[in-house]
């Protein structure tokens, strides 16, 4: 379950979930380290590709799942907190089942915003059993900075 909670924080900081025109299913993430997508392939197979920038930055690894593949991820859907990651998924899963092209619209349409009262306050006891999936926030979108500054 902890690996799955994990998962769960990558996805919905750094997850893109979509169905094409031609309606192929996709998960992608794109990171710039490359130890946490390679759980994803464990799990569930798919590709890791290393993209190079323009720019000189860091390169960028991206690992993709599509189709038939990606169908393996339901387990994930109950641990995913942010809405839209997860009814996206569930789209694809259903689009998997019935290739309802109304669907590939319905992903649009889905609302990007969440509201702190969306989420209820829980006791420190049960915030410990989401660490996993703060670590996979933090590994998808968090960031460390050592000051130097005057006593």
């Amino acid at each position: 379950m902890e690996n799955l909670l994990y998962m769960a924080g990558i996805i919905d900081t750094e997850g893109c979930i979509t169905i094409s025109k031609q309606g192929v299913q996709m998960l992608l993430i794109d990171m710039c380290d490359v130890e946490p997508i390679e759980v994803f392939r464990s799990y569930f197979g798919g590709n890791i590709s290393l993209r190079k920038r323009e720019d000189n930055a860091n390169p960028i690894f991206q690992w993709k799942v599509v189709g038939e593949k990606l169908q393996k991820a339901d387990v994930i859907l109950p641990f995913l907190k942010l809405q839209r990651k997860r009814k996206s998924l569930e789209l694809c899963f259903q689009h998997w089942q019935t290739k309802d092209a109304n669907l590939i619209s319905q992903i649009r349409s889905i609302p990007r915003t969440t509201h702190e009262s969306s989420f209820k306050r829980l006791p420190f006891s049960e915030i410990s059993e989401l660490f996993p999936y703060f670590a996979g926030v933090w590994d998808g979108d968090g960031c460390s900075t050592i000051l130097k500054q005057r006593e």
